[in-house]
């Protein structure tokens, strides 16, 4: 009879946590993107393009997961660094917005941006890099956890060049 341990270490494919990031990445993500651009009392941003960039890289990361899972990892590093580049760009556009502040009136205002733009793309990067780097699906899918700063094999990079 086969045991929990026999169960996990068999899981792999598609499936769970890892068909759910996918959803998230390829439908939920864009479609609050354009549905929150598209609400008659939105007001650009400057972050605005970079989320734009930051959705579609989210979308081939996504399907390059689901449908290539080889080339996986790569579209996830990408994908990763970008938001926490927008994160970094995120909160230095709060500080600015702090120092140009004249009213405390428009403090909550800037309060509600640093919780949407800095700390809830913040928790959704610690979320999704803990998954892939741990993971017994993602390592029987793809052969390995995520790592995020992949170490050079300097036999290999000779033999190509």
């Amino acid at each position: 009879m086969p045991t929990d341990s026999d169960r996990t270490e068999t899981i792999s494919g598609m499936g769970g946590w890892l068909t759910f990031f996918c959803a998230v990445t390829i439908v939920i993500n864009p479609f609050l993107t354009v549905r929150l651009m598209l609400t008659p009392s939105y007001q650009y941003q400057n972050s605005d393009l970079i989320g734009i960039v930051v959705s579609i890289l989210g979308i081939i990361a996504g399907l390059y997961v689901y449908y290539r899972p080889e080339s996986g990892f790569l579209w996830l590093r990408i994908y990763f660094y970008s938001i926490a580049g927008l994160i970094l760009f995120n909160f230095i556009d709060f500080f600015v917005l702090l120092s140009q502040m004249h009213s405390e009136g428009e403090g909550e205002a800037v309060g509600t941006l640093l919780g949407w733009s800095v700390i809830r793309p913040a928790i959704f990067l610690l979320i999704w890099v803990s998954y892939f780097r741990a993971s017994k699906r993602v390592r029987n899918t793809f052969g390995a956890n995520l790592t995020l700063f992949p170490r050079r094999n300097p036999k290999a990079f000779a033999a190509n060049q």
